[in-house]
């Protein structure tokens, strides 16, 4: 499902040498078409992004910390070899990551870049499958803590919703005679509003999303929170995650 382009692997060895990279991970330019996948994914991509600690991924002094994208990996040889290749993670759902530690841990440089311009994907085309592979990693690249999934909800709900919630609060307090403290808080709550619709369309933006779909938003974001504590149900309750007609135990 993932596309190169004449350029994308001469480009991406360049790359890797000048850095004196250990593994190199690139994020393709995605392809929403559907009406779930432009609801859904700009969410859940927009997560990924913030909660990313890039710096940390960039410290060798911190090799627990190496995320990697599937889609698109080049690894040094000796560094593949060194750690085992992907022989060694056959036991891990999120193997892209585990590889990235595991040459992190053995003293490689790694990183994560934007290769928009050289790969592209599309991931998922429907309801379905969005769910299936977004539930398979979600709780597992949360650290597998429940307390990770309740901070990742309430922030989810509270940057989707808070803001709407409460201009509409506000300006109905307004609207009946509020004071000059409403007031105050009516501006506050509808810049926050403006903020975060903001922030949206330059996410849809970068994936060549239709503006409209700032509207769709929230739903994505129930959708998000839902697949997430469902990701954590199936882990912690020993059911397993589902992928391809496989259930992978905990």
């Amino acid at each position: 499902d993932t596309w190169l382009e004449p350029t994308a692997v001469r480009a991406a060895v360049l790359h890797a040498q000048e850095r004196h990279l250990g593994l190199l991970s690139l994020v393709p330019r995605q392809h929403l078409l559907s009406f779930w996948e432009r609801v859904l994914q700009p969410v859940v991509l927009l997560v990924i992004a913030l909660a990313l600690p890039l710096r940390r991924m960039a410290d060798p002094r911190r090799p627990d910390v190496a995320y990697a994208n599937g889609q698109f990996l080049l690894v040094r040889r000796a560094a593949y070899e060194k750690v085992g290749g992907h022989a060694a993670q056959r036991d891990a759902v999120v193997e892209d990551c585990a590889l990235a530690r595991a040459v992190k841990q053995a003293g490689y440089r790694v990183q994560l870049a934007d290769g928009r311009e050289v790969a592209h994907i599309r991931m998922y085309h429907d309801l379905r499958e969005l769910w299936e592979g977004w539930s398979k990693n979600s709780f597992l690249s949360a650290g597998r803590r429940l307390s990770n999934v309740v901070l990742l909800v309430l922030a989810v709900t509270a940057v989707f919703f808070g803001p709407p919630l409460l201009a509409v609060t506000e300006v109905r307090a307004l609207v009946g005679g509020g004071s000059v403290g409403t007031l105050l808080l009516t501006a506050v709550a509808l810049l926050q509003f403006a903020g975060v619709l903001y922030l949206g369309w330059r996410c849809l933006r970068e994936l060549d999303v239709p503006a409209r779909f700032t509207l769709a938003l929230p739903l994505g974001a129930l959708l998000f929170n839902a697949l997430l504590c469902y990701s954590a149900y199936r882990v912690l309750s020993g059911r397993g995650v589902a992928w391809k007609g496989r259930i992978y135990a905990p």
